[in-house]
């Protein structure tokens, strides 16, 4: 009992020290770009080729791009974005080729855990918040995914999310494309990248057209959020 004892006390300390120590640099991933007016959005004429890194691994994500055309977006018509929140069409895949990511897009199902109802968890994929606003709507489209899951094997979808921060800080621009039920393609530019703590996360609403993808950080700590947060520039 006593060398039972003494192995928990050595893990719980472990994991005490390296849950700290992997808080210290969370403030590393908060980077903001700055929100443009929605009358001088100018969607670049120029494709965005991604990023390349060395043996990336994934969890069931294929389809990667190797290319975005944005040149062949248009510029959004914000009178044209619906008021109505879950009238427009699904989303139904994600793209990011800036770190080398497709994914399918689920809506996510409500769960009862004995007393409590919750979100289901996205498996392999990227899940949407059906109460959230769909692309094309005015408002805040939730998508969220697993940076790493070891132990439920749900997935990495969001595994390399940590790294827009540095690629924005070296000037590059971020494209977040969302496709929806109808085929029709919806161009965020990432503005913003922030962490909040689990206990302080909720879900905003708000009347521009944005999308934030959500994930768990620390690595198998995860007791924040990293949020992605890109806002809408382009249709076609």
């Amino acid at each position: 009992m006593v060398i039972i004892g003494m192995v928990l006390l050595t893990i719980s300390t472990g994991y005490y020290l390296f849950s700290n120590l992997a808080r210290v640099n969370l403030h590393e991933m908060e980077y903001n770009v700055g929100q443009e007016s929605p009358n001088q959005l100018q969607v670049p004429a120029k494709t965005i080729r991604p990023a390349h890194w060395e043996n990336p691994r994934w969890a069931k994500v294929s389809d990667f791009p190797k290319q975005l055309p944005i040149d062949e977006y248009s510029v959004i018509d914000e009178t044209r974005l619906r008021n109505e929140t879950g009238i427009a069409p699904f989303p139904i895949r994600l793209r990011m080729p800036a770190i080398n990511l497709s994914s399918s897009i689920k809506e996510l199902k409500i769960i009862n855990l004995k007393d409590n109802r919750a979100w289901e968890t996205p498996k392999d994929v990227v899940g949407h918040i059906p109460s959230t606003v769909r692309p094309g709507e005015k408002g805040n489209v939730y998508l969220f995914g697993h940076l790493h899951s070891p132990i439920k094997g749900e997935g990495s979808v969001f595994k390399r999310l940590p790294a827009i921060p540095e690629l924005l800080r070296k000037g590059e621009d971020v494209y977040i494309e969302i496709t929806n039920q109808e085929h029709e393609d919806f161009l965020y530019k990432v503005i913003e990248t922030k962490v909040v703590h689990k206990d302080d996360f909720s879900l905003n609403t708000t009347n521009l057209p944005i999308v934030t993808l959500v994930a768990c950080v620390p690595k198998y700590v995860y007791d924040h959020r990293l949020l992605v947060v890109g806002q809408l520039v382009g249709t076609k």
